[in-house]
């Protein structure tokens, strides 16, 4: 029975040690040390490999293959720490899903364990599926501009407005994605902005995207300052019409009383055609706007000397005495406007309250700086009291530059 046995343990192991003969022909085999931690990180056309080097010195290459593709980059190791970072940039990869087989080689040419990682490259169609954050207005609000944003991106994670300051140097301003609205100080009338809103395609991703808005432009800036009166003074060319009479006088159209007993009044010398007068600011101006006050009384209001139609003309230097119009330019035409369109002599309560209120005109962008004004009337609402001239205050205001 012993025998038996014996011999069958013996046949036994003659069969194992038959099914391992050719590895033991071969001889001990040795492995170079792996990459531990090894990671495939995804990017922008590319992946990143990373792991770390570690246990000893042994490491002098690392071969990379990936598919789909069927490429594969060797690269050389230089070991200097114990442990060491290995990171490789596997690039000009197209947008889709990649299998990376990582393997490394001692100084004997030995080979690690083959090491298989997956990751995905984010490439053109990722880019084309995001969309940049965008502007609803802008405008200002005192010294500042406020940007209303269009709605919360979820999938961005921030956004940058792009933006020139008052001197013209671009500034970079990060916008949470929450954030509906920037306030800014310091900006530059009429400048180009833009924004800038990035996506990280992976938590893990080691880039970013970036998709730039259509460009904007932000609101001209308006300072609007009254042009102060105390620098008002009349003056009388050689033909220009007198508005000293009844003890009226132009210079009571720039004292800022606004009442029908102060005023400026003219008689006689205007017969026909147009008639004109002018006076000196005291100071250079861009003018933005300007209110004629008129008598606000039912046997003025709109009717006989009240101001039908009429022009501004401006110039910066000293005007002739005699009167020339030459050097003179013309800013701006005014018609009068009576609310009820009513024929003269009849009148609203409205007609009389916009004549109290004053009626106001815009002068166009891109005038000059001027200081002296004349105002070439060439129309009264009624002459049936005569062909004269009569109003209470006339106010200009400016446009001051940004500082």
């Amino acid at each position: 029975m012993v025998v038996v046995l014996s011999l069958l343990l013996c046949g036994g192991c003659t069969d194992m040690f038959h099914s391992i003969q050719g590895y033991l022909d071969e001889g001990e085999r040795h492995y170079a040390s792996k990459i531990d931690s090894l990671k495939a990180l995804p990017g922008n056309e590319r992946v990143l490999i990373k792991g770390l080097l570690m246990y000893g010195y042994d490491t002098r290459e690392c071969l990379i293959r990936w598919t789909p593709g069927d490429g594969e980059a060797l690269i050389p190791i230089e070991r200097t720490e114990p442990v060491q970072t290995f990171e490789y940039s596997v690039s000009d990869l197209t947008d889709g899903y990649y299998t990376f087989e990582v393997t490394t080689f001692d100084g004997d040419g030995n080979p690690s364990l083959v090491q298989t990682v997956n990751a995905r490259s984010y490439g053109s169609i990722y880019a084309e599926s995001l969309r940049a954050r965008g502007v609803e207005s802008s405008k200002q609000e005192d010294e500042q501009v406020v940007i209303t944003l269009t709605g919360v991106l979820q999938d961005s994670y921030k956004s940058v407005l792009v933006y020139p300051d008052k001197s013209g140097a671009m500034q970079r301003l990060e916008v949470a994605v929450t954030d509906l609205s920037v306030t800014l100080d310091d900006w530059k009338s009429e400048g180009t902005y833009w924004l800038e809103t990035y996506y990280l395609p992976a938590e893990n991703a080691v880039d970013t995207f970036m998709v730039e808005s259509e460009h904007y432009r932000f609101p001209k800036y308006e300072n609007i300052a009254m042009v102060p009166k105390s620098g008002f003074v009349p003056l009388v060319l050689d033909n220009d019409l007198p508005l000293n009479q009844f003890g009226g006088s132009l210079s009571n159209a720039f004292d800022g009383q606004i009442n029908n007993d102060n005023y400026a009044h003219s008689w006689g010398g205007w017969t026909s055609g147009p008639a004109w007068f002018t006076f000196d600011m005291g100071k250079l101006a861009i003018l933005h706007s300007f209110r004629l006050n008129g008598i606000a009384r039912s046997d003025r209001a709109f009717t006989s000397g009240y101001m039908k139609q009429w022009e501004i003309w401006g110039r910066a230097d000293a005007p002739s005495q005699d009167g020339s119009w030459d050097g003179w330019t013309k800013l701006l035409d005014c018609a009068s406007v009576k609310p009820s369109g009513l024929p003269d002599g009849e009148y609203t309560d409205e007609d009389l309250a916009k004549a109290a209120e004053g009626e106001t005109f815009l002068f166009p962008e891109g005038l000059s700086e001027v200081r002296y004004i004349r105002i070439k009337v060439n129309e009264v609402w009624s002459e049936s009291a005569g062909r004269f001239l009569t109003f209470t205050e006339l106010t200009f205001w400016e446009s001051l530059p940004q500082e």
